[in-house]
């Protein structure tokens, strides 16, 4: 009488789970749970060879929300790269990824990836690498190679990957990949800020400031005096970021900026470079007609430790 209080069934990926709830049967939740992920895992695992092509792709992504719980699936998912299906392929490379350190094992078969037909499967190759830190190091030859795909998404998530890769080998300490693999990733955005597109230049810019790249001083100084706002403006911020007080002069100068939008950057600029000196052009930008020029101001004199 004690066996089973109740089951019920929900749909959910395409198929039936079953959930069963057993009282006093000697079985603690965390022990149910377990038992429970592990036979999903192992269902799923077995659509990934499905003759239906929709079913194995919802079970690659079912197996992706799980996450590195589902380790179990990699050798089934390392096979799933060389499926006759593009979308099948590309969502097999980003669940690897998912999963992250513990699917190493995949990066030899995901560097052939990276030359896949199929952009998609490309794309998500390259996060799924970058994804996997210092795991891929192997993985960066290729990487740099993508770094002149076609496609300007799969471009740019390479050299986010790179990125990646170059942050987490630094964490696990030297002798792992050398420096020149390390610098790759600032390397790709300075490249970029001599591209002839705007939005490319501004996304560089961004990057190299999120990075603090001090080797990006003197080319994102240049951009100050791009013919895009947008790009002059991301330019100020990020050199603001990196902190360099070579920047500060041409900073101050920009609070008189024809721009308004330049103008709130370079507010914003002196915020995060955090120089007194700019404190006094700082406090004449709070009379500035915009009032976004104005609120930069203020929000950058009060990280200045300055309450006014």
């Amino acid at each position: 009488m004690f066996e089973i209080n109740f089951k019920k069934s929900i749909w959910k990926h395409g198929f039936f789970i079953i959930l069963t709830y057993v009282a006093l049967s000697g079985y603690s939740a965390t022990e149910l749970k377990a038992d429970s992920n592990e036979s999903r895992i192992s269902a799923l695992t077995k659509e990934l060879s499905d003759s239906d092509t929709n079913v194995r792709i919802n079970a690659a992504i079912a197996l992706g929300e799980i996450g590195p719980e589902a380790k179990s699936a990699v050798p089934e998912l390392i096979s799933a790269l060389k499926d006759s299906d593009g979308l099948v392929r590309g969502v097999a490379a980003k669940v690897l990824g998912k999963i992250g350190p513990s699917a190493k094992s995949a990066v030899p078969e995901l560097v052939k990836a990276l030359s896949d037909s199929d952009i998609r499967t490309r794309l998500w190759t390259a996060d799924a690498l970058g994804k996997m830190g210092h795991e891929a190091k192997s993985a960066v030859p290729e990487l740099k190679k993508v770094l002149r795909d076609p496609d300007a998404a799969v471009r740019k998530t390479a050299a986010t990957a790179l990125n990646s890769i170059s942050k987490d080998v630094v964490a696990a300490g030297p002798g792992t990949v050398s420096t020149q693999i390390v610098s790759q990733g600032t390397q790709t955005w300075l490249t970029k800020l001599r591209s002839p597109a705007a939005q490319e230049r501004s996304t560089a810019a961004f990057e190299l400031g999120k990075m603090k790249a001090a080797e990006a001083v003197g080319p994102l100084l240049e951009l100050l005096d791009d013919e895009s706002d947008k790009v002059c403006g991301v330019a100020a911020m990020a050199l603001g970021r990196i902190g360099d007080r070579r920047a500060l002069s041409p900073l101050i100068e920009r609070l008189e900026d024809e721009s308004a939008y330049v103008r709130t950057s370079a507010a914003k600029g002196l915020g995060y470079l955090g120089d007194k000196s700019a404190i006094k052009p700082l406090k004449s930008a709070l009379k500035d007609n915009s009032k976004e020029v104005r609120k930069a101001a203020k929000e950058a004199l009060k990280k200045l430790n300055l309450n006014r």
